[in-house]
């Protein structure tokens, strides 16, 4: 299970509320399902935990306060001695990394002269029309990827001058991993690759084991096991649970016990003291933030949704999509083409038009709901630096990083428009790559030829599995160090320049441009970002990324 590291944190603080008032034999068991069930989230101890019912827990209770009475210990409660959080921050939440811009414009831009961040969210466009997003136009794209790039370059060259240093970032961020790392029986570096998503499985479930055992070991669920152990080998023997009055008479009967619960309550209270010592010098940075990520969670929820609906919608299409442009790929009479083409792209319009009205109301929401959170995130920053909870030179940088998530947002507003698994073009897989294998760049360029491509290129792959680098050459692979990995980022021949232009079909009736943001769409305006791009016998050919391959497509004009 993929949970952040830190939150264990607040599992430790779950074992440092078991004191020598929880000797219910049912709430024994519960308590060390939910302890486990906090540490590991194991849908077993969530359903057995589930299943203990409300008369098992009002016997407990009587018992607790029984234990309680004999002990002079107040009896809190089981919701107290649970707890209420479960979860915690990152040292990355409280002192982001910058967050890079996805958009670009091959072309010589200013950048805009906003000072605030307000001022630069007023100086980004509105989202296309549905109009725009069904047929999209160079000239609609201009105008709106050079405000954007406009300011995505400010707020560079804001961070640049208003917050810390990449090298002070780094060192603020690794004394929080040090305050907290050895209550986790982890180090610094193995809590940062709990945070890697990319980490392997197995890794991380190590991982997980070795700081739930480090937990549990603080807070003496051993001695806690061993209880339950002795009190249902007495269950046993008489064949049913114990009353009230026999567990008291247990208890009487093992004074070890009692000891060890004891003992159990000191060593807890004082690993509570020092999560306390921490986690409340943060408790208010960490609700608000911990909010932050819920409400932006929520937003990209809404989103996977609508491309659900969008993938739906395509699947009334592609059947007779499929038909016609095979019919395509197999002839070629210019006439046929532009016929059959004529069809397709007719489908392709009722299919767009359906699916940029679900796809524009779900980015103006998300546009909406992080546009919503600026004040409330100013607000929470510059506190967090007037507490001394965060270095002053970090408090602009999350604001920073709103505007960025703000333009990569009407970014996918054409780069990732749900288009159907069925599109208009003839492909032809050049390499296929392993499972946890991802591209990290193709060296081509910004978009050379397909035949330099091919030829000329260093293709780097990472294996996330084994945090292996490779360079795919000539259809081999072969391992290269980290060191070698900046110079296989080097074309092996000089590129060529992208060509910008647009193409039409002999009849003159479809047209393809190729945009400076990397684009080239279609006439039925299906886009596609090619690595590499070239024309050649009335045919348009380039090479993309498609489920994890590298493909060459073919589009005849």
């Amino acid at each position: 299970m993929k949970k952040n590291v830190l939150l264990i944190l607040v599992c430790f603080a779950f074992g440092a509320f078991m004191p020598v008032t929880v000797y219910g034999q049912g709430f024994l068991k519960k308590l060390k399902q939910k302890v486990e069930n906090a540490v590991l989230g194991t849908e077993e101890s969530e359903k057995e935990s589930e299943k203990e019912s409300e008369k098992e827990s009002e016997r407990e209770s009587n018992i607790r306060k029984k234990l309680s009475d004999r002990l002079g210990i107040p009896d809190v409660g089981e919701e107290a001695e649970m707890g209420t959080n479960n979860a915690t921050p990152t040292p990355v939440d409280k002192i982001p990394k910058r967050r890079m811009a996805t958009s670009s414009w091959d072309e010589m831009i200013q950048p805009s002269k906003a000072s605030t961040v307000q001022a630069l969210l007023d100086e980004l466009p509105a989202l296309p029309s549905v109009n725009e997003l069904v047929f999209p136009t160079e000239s609609a794209r201009e105008s709106y990827y050079r405000k954007i790039v406009a300011v995505d370059m400010r707020v560079s060259e804001l961070d640049e001058q208003n917050t810390c240093s990449d090298e002070d970032m780094l060192v603020y961020r690794e004394k929080m991993y040090q305050e907290v790392s050895g209550l986790m029986g982890l180090t610094v570096e193995e809590m940062k690759r709990m945070e890697d998503p990319n980490l392997p499985e197995a890794e991380r479930k190590r991982l997980e084991e070795k700081a739930t055992n480090a937990i549990l070991s603080n807070t003496g669920m051993g001695k806690l096991t061993a209880t339950m152990a002795k009190i249902e080998k007495a269950q046993k023997e008489k064949g049913r649970e114990l009353t009230e009055d026999e567990m008291m008479e247990f208890m009487a009967e093992n004074p070890d016990i009692m000891s060890d619960m004891l003992s159990m309550a000191v060593e807890s209270r004082k690993g509570l003291e020092k999560v306390n010592a921490i986690n409340e010098q943060y408790m208010k940075l960490n609700q608000q933030l911990l909010k932050f990520n819920k409400r932006r969670q929520q937003l990209l929820e809404k989103n996977k949704g609508v491309v659900v609906d969008c993938e739906e919608i395509a699947r009334e299409y592609e059947k007779n999509l499929k038909n016609i442009y095979g019919q395509i790929f197999v002839t070629d009479d210019r006439k046929e083409i532009d016929k059959l083409y004529a069809q397709a792209d007719e489908l392709m319009k009722n299919y767009r038009t359906r699916a940029a009205k679900l796809w524009r109301n779900s980015l103006q929401t998300q546009l909406d709901g992080t546009k919503a959170m600026l004040p409330e995130m100013e607000n929470l920053f510059r506190e967090m630096a007037k507490e001394e909870m965060i270095p002053a030179c970090a408090v602009n940088r999350a604001p920073y990083n709103l505007v960025t998530n703000f333009t990569d947002i009407l970014h996918q507003a054409y780069s990732d428009f749900p288009q159907p698994d069925v599109l208009p073009v003839q492909m032809e897989t050049l390499l296929e790559m392993k499972e946890n294998e991802y591209l990290c760049s193709p060296e081509s360029g910004f978009a050379s030829s397909v035949t330099d491509f091919l030829a000329n290129s260093n293709i780097l792959i990472r294996n996330t599995e084994t945090n292996e680098y490779y360079v795919y050459e000539n259809g081999q692979r072969r391992v290269v160090t980290e060191k070698e990995v900046n110079t296989q980022l080097q074309p092996r021949t000089p590129r060529t320049p992208p060509t910008y232009k647009t193409w039409t079909s002999e009849s003159g009736s479809r047209n393809v441009t190729y945009a400076r943001d990397g684009s080239l769409t279609l006439q039925d305006g299906t886009s596609f970002y090619p690595l590499a791009f070239q024309e050649s016998d009335r045919k348009l050919e380039w090479v993309i990324m498609q489920d994890n391959s590298i493909k060459k497509c073919i589009y005849k004009l």
